[in-house]
């Protein structure tokens, strides 16, 4: 493989923590700064209780919206995702590798998976139609009514990076 050749393969490794003004203040003085700061909102669904059939599978359908910038304007904007563990990745470390798809992609593989969860008769749906969750709008999957939220977590993320060349910059 050519080195400009692109690998379509993103490997993301996570590590959430709050990062105090004391150690903000550390990073800095290595030659940190901060890079990115997002807001978003994430939306998780199943089947309603007590089937639970994706979560209990390690396979997660959420909505994310995004807070963006639309000329003068602060807005939403958001899309299905769906995070997968992959089956018999778990190393001795206890770290799942999870497979990510987003967009048209993701859609389509919730709504294949809820049409085969759906087709087994010991499935019984019960979901009462609400546009709300505690105060705020539900998105809306076409032909993913079966879908209920189950938590709605709002992040405020910061990214740090290497401000100029240095040991840590590679």
């Amino acid at each position: 493989m050519s080195s400009s050749a692109k690998s379509d393969v993103e490997i993301e490794i996570e590590k959430k923590f709050a990062v105090s003004d004391q150690t903000s203040a550390i990073l800095k003085s290595y030659g940190f700064e901060v890079v990115q700061k997002e807001e978003f909102v994430d939306w998780y669904f199943d089947l309603p209780a007590p089937q639970w059939k994706f979560c209990l599978d390690d396979c997660w359908f959420r909505y994310r919206e995004k807070k963006v910038k639309i000329l003068n304007n602060w807005g939403w904007r958001g899309a299905w995702q769906v995070k997968r563990g992959r089956k018999g990745t778990r190393d001795t470390d206890g770290m799942t590798t999870y497979e990510e798809l987003q967009g048209k992609a993701a859609k389509e593989l919730i709504l294949d998976l809820l049409s085969a969860a759906t087709a087994n008769e010991s499935i019984v749906l019960k979901n009462e139609s609400n546009s709300q969750y505690n105060s705020h709008d539900i998105p809306h999957l076409d032909g993913g009514e079966q879908l209920v939220p189950f938590a709605r977590i709002e992040t405020f993320r910061t990214s740090w990076g290497a401000a100029t060349s240095n040991e840590f910059s590679g």
